[in-house]
């Protein structure tokens, strides 16, 4: 006589001692989550390549790899905006820093910023906050929560001005406006600068 033994599913097998259903959907589905954040973070590198702000010393922006418009030729609007005082930056202070990208029916953006002098050379701190993160040793950028947006986004960060004689700074920042296809075609790229002086009534 031939006797079928029916198959153990899984979620009853005994090397699963104490494990239900209701406990293996959990699992499950923890498991499919973790995945899909793997994936999305693969799709979304972040942070992004350093040294690819369009500064004379990077000599590269973002259109290294989203190359298919020229610099600059999107409709978005960019800035770069301190608490800085007219007069220039008072050496060893520190001050509230917002680049910012705006685009009517955009909804993926990043952006990346370095401040140096004329030769390249990184001058001041910057500090990361909730919504940037530090990019190498020159850079920064916005973290992989802050990218998605709609209409535009604005990253807020501070920065310690250099010592005294240092002379003057520029902001070098470029900016992606991304389509979200998780690929490098289609994307809008962007750069700008924005210089400031040390403040020479200093006594």
């Amino acid at each position: 006589l031939l006797i079928m033994k029916k198959k153990k599913s899984l979620l009853s097998h005994p090397g699963l001692p104490g494990i239900g259903m209701h406990k293996m959907k959990i699992i499950v589905l923890g498991m499919m989550a973790l995945f899909c954040m793997s994936f999305s973070i693969f799709l979304h590198p972040n942070p992004p390549d350093k040294d690819h702000t369009g500064s004379p010393d990077d000599g590269v922006d973002c259109t290294d790899c989203h190359a298919d418009f020229n610099v600059n030729s999107g409709t978005a609007t960019v800035t770069i905006t301190s608490n800085i005082p007219s007069c220039g930056y008072t050496p060893g202070n520190t001050y509230s820093v917002t680049a910012a990208i705006v685009r009517p029916g955009g909804n993926m953006f990043q952006f990346e910023l370095s401040p140096q002098n004329i030769s390249g050379t990184y001058r001041g701190t910057l500090h990361a906050s909730a919504t940037t993160q530090l990019d190498g040793t020159k850079d920064i950028v916005g973290t992989l929560a802050s990218i998605t947006s709609a209409d535009g986004q604005s990253w807020t960060f501070t920065w310690t001005a250099p010592a005294a004689s240092t002379g003057a700074v520029t902001f070098y920042a470029a900016f992606n406006d991304c389509n979200g296809d998780a690929d490098v075609t289609g994307d809008n790229v962007y750069t700008t600068s924005h210089t400031i002086q040390e403040n020479s009534g200093l006594s």
